[in-house]
């Protein structure tokens, strides 16, 4: 199956309207079942890159009835075995394995490695994480929850052994079988040997959450051929006789509610019907705070922005003396990249450091399809900030008259970030920015005050065209968002994005009512197919919906139609394509509020696409990670990182957490919220995806402080 992509987004009205004031209220998305004997696995071609690990999140059943194989490969096979506690065992292919070694375990009590046997308790509130990579051609190195298996075998793996590693439901007992969640995939390349826990940017990142639709995503390197073909694909299959198409394995999955850690799942952390925004922005206060550190929070607005007449303000402030940043941009981007923009602000940051205040053109190590302007705030050690524009360019520019010719695969392959020359503002209690387009052009003004006043600061050459569609959000660290207003003079009020396999906003001949079309009104009846693995009866007997809409022709061909309908309360919006020209391109899809489904009309046994987006699962090189140092905390957080290393105490607090949300008792008390804040804190070291992690139990307990110094410097530049 290759589903097409299908968006929605409403076109930011004339009138300026703040969109940090409605309502940031977090959505539940569905999850990717997982069914009996059905397999997903990785297709790839070694032409293009040679794949060689994998990483797989799992939301493991709380009642399963029968042994199950979650994973396998021609080396080995991962069981579920289930039980109180529930157990995992590791059992290695003696045919084609000569020796199992534990580096690294919780406890004692496993099967012996003689037996090339591994058993390990798994935790069913936490996700579980597998990663499995073949550092050589005789090297397998194997990360289950926290444990690390060494694998030697008696003969050497080709180079696609990777598409032989398969995420699977096997029950013992088929008649008892019960639905996998699976959050995401990564399948990747290692940089080196020793880095063999380290995620690259470069990984295919399949996203298995939030019926976020399209084809793998990850950035593509230099060196790689880029086509239209992807790089990796994952493969759906069953061994039954019934092949259900991929939609009907989309469900909400109430197994989500135990896991605090289901914000690592997904490209952003959290959605709702305005933004999306990830663990590293507080919305806990009237204003947005972002980045802790060097962490960067990220977020964008799923509102639409005429690009030729667009109007933003905004207000930020520096909470404390420490250096900040925040990376205001635009992007053609129909679903923007969490990692392609994280990378292009950890760039920007990179250059904004060294304390130049020069225009310069840094380049891009990395492929970009779309096109991105940004505009840069930082805040020095000594408490002077700088305003910079950037955009995406070309390295080699193709100059006609006024205009460079911007990012073009016929000009060049290079991209490049073009920054301006740094104008300096002056910092009070908050800064007031303001920016608007006139035409071709971007002008900025701080606390009104004109900046560049003897530059013309020239949009993307993308976002110049006549009906060009922009998205906008933040990125940054140690820096406040008070206040965001927008507003773009488009004509339109709202505008669909129907289903298409491009990914880009400035093709708005799709978005906008076309008088061309010829239509005629129609009525529209559909019910969902039986969901017959879901013990959900609203998914066993789906509602049947009534709808009135219109038919048009999608070409002037009169063979290929569209058909566009709606409900009566307009809760659910239903959109069909029956191409005669292409059938394997005909299908249905649904939007119901933040839920969007596609179905092909006609299931095809073999994948040419990926029906899955990012994942941005990773670790960084490290295998756990510590606790930020602040001030004279280094005790308290040794004491809790040792403690995080005792499984029997985390069990014990979980289990007695657990206990005391069931019986609801008081939960305003402080000896509660110290608790809560110590769950959420050995949650996040449990799967952080980065090296460090702040310890939220100091601000629990700050009365119980007294000030003192902590003569500690980190790697990242300044005292912490």
């Amino acid at each position: 199956m290759s589903p097409s992509l299908y968006l929605r987004y409403p076109i930011a009205k004339a009138t300026p309207c703040n969109l940090l004031k409605p309502n940031m209220s977090i959505s539940a998305e569905p999850v990717f079942h997982l069914y009996p004997k059905y397999t997903l696995t990785p297709i790839y071609s070694p032409v293009w890159n040679s794949f060689n690990g994998i990483y797989v999140s799992y939301i493991l059943p709380h009642d399963l009835k029968t042994p199950t194989v979650i994973l396998r490969s021609d080396v080995l096979t991962i069981t579920n075995l289930g039980g109180s506690p529930n157990r995992l065992r590791i059992q290695a292919n003696s045919d084609r394995v000569r020796s199992l070694k534990v580096l690294s375990h919780w406890d004692n009590n496993y099967s012996s490695v003689m037996d090339l046997c591994f058993e390990v308790e798994i935790d069913l509130h936490l996700i579980l994480n597998i990663r499995y990579v073949v550092v050589d051609s005789q090297l397998v190195m194997l990360e289950v929850h926290n444990d690390i298996i060494k694998l030697r075998l008696n003969e050497s793996a080709d180079d696609t052994h990777i598409t032989r590693v398969s995420v699977v439901n096997e029950p013992q007992s088929a008649e008892h079988g019960i639905p996998l969640g699976i959050l995401g995939v990564y399948v990747y390349h290692i940089l080196d040997k020793q880095n063999w826990g380290s995620i690259p940017t470069t990984a295919a990142a399949f996203s298995m959450i939030g019926c976020h639709i399209g084809p793998e995503c990850g950035l593509y390197s230099l060196s790689e051929e880029r086509t239209s073909v992807p790089r990796c694909v994952l493969s759906l299959e069953t061994s039954g006789e019934k092949n259900h198409p991929w939609l009907s394995f989309m469900h909400m999955d109430q197994r989500m509610e135990y896991h605090h850690t289901s914000y690592v799942i997904s490209e952003f952390s959290y959605f709702n019907e305005t933004c999306c925004f990830d663990q590293y922005v507080d919305w806990t206060s009237s204003q947005v705070q972002f980045g802790r550190g060097a962490r960067l929070g990220l977020l964008y607005w799923k509102s639409a922005l005429y690009a030729q007449k667009l109007a933003v303000e905004f207000n930020l402030s520096w909470p404390s003396t420490q250096p900040g940043f925040c990376m205001w941009w635009v992007c053609t981007t129909a679903l923007p990249k969490h990692r392609l923009l994280t990378a292009v602000a950890k760039l920007l940051m990179q250059y904004c450091n060294t304390g130049s205040l020069d225009p310069v053109q840094i380049d891009i190590p990395f492929y970009i399809q779309s096109s991105i302007a940004c505009i840069l705030l930082n805040r020095g050690p000594n408490g002077s900030a700088f305003v910079r524009y950037v955009r995406l360019t070309s390295r080699e520019r193709c100059v006609t008259g006024e205009r460079d010719i911007d990012i073009s695969p016929s000009v060049s392959e290079i991209h490049c970030l073009d920054v301006s020359a740094a104008e300096e503002v002056q910092l009070q209690n908050e800064l007031s920015l303001q920016v608007a387009t006139v035409g071709d052009y971007i002008v900025i003004r701080a606390d009104e005050k004109l900046l560049f006043a003897k530059s013309k600061l020239l949009l993307p050459f993308v976002m110049c065209q006549p009906q060009a569609f922009v998205l906008s959000g933040f990125a940054g660290s140690f820096v406040t968002i008070s206040r965001y207003e927008v507003a773009s003079a488009a004509e339109q009020t709202s505008f669909i994005l129907v289903p298409s396999s491009d990914t880009t906003l400035y093709q708005v001949a799709m978005m906008s009512p076309q008088t061309q079309f010829n239509t005629a009104p129609c009525r529209v009846t559909y019910q969902d197919h039986i969901s017959y693995g879901s013990t959900d009866p609203v998914l066993g007997n789906p509602t049947l919906y009534e709808m009135n809409g219109y038919t048009f022709m999608l070409d002037e061909t009169s063979r290929n139609y569209g058909v566009f309908a709606w409900n009566q309360d307009h809760s659910l919006l239903f959109y069909m394509e029956l191409c005669e020209s292409m059938p394997s391109h005909c299908f249905v899809a649904v939007n119901r509020g933040m839920t969007c489904t596609v179905k092909r009309v006609k299931a095809r046994r073999e994948s040419e696409m990926s029906c899955f987006t990012n994942n941005r699962l990773a670790k960084f090189g490290c295998n756990s990670s510590g606790l930020i140092n602040h001030n004279n905390t280094c005790f308290q957080n040794s004491a809790l990182q040792m403690l995080f290393h005792s499984d029997s105490f985390k069990r014990s607090l979980f289990r007695f957490y657990h206990e005391y949300i069931e019986r609801k008792l008081p939960q305003d008390n402080e000896n509660f919220i110290c608790t809560q804040s110590l769950i959420l804190m050995l949650t996040r070291l449990q799967v952080s995806i980065r090296a460090a992690e702040f310890n939220n139990l100091m601000l629990v307990l700050q009365k119980r402080f007294d000030l003192g110094y902590q003569h500690v410097f980190t790697l990242i530049g300044y005292e912490l």
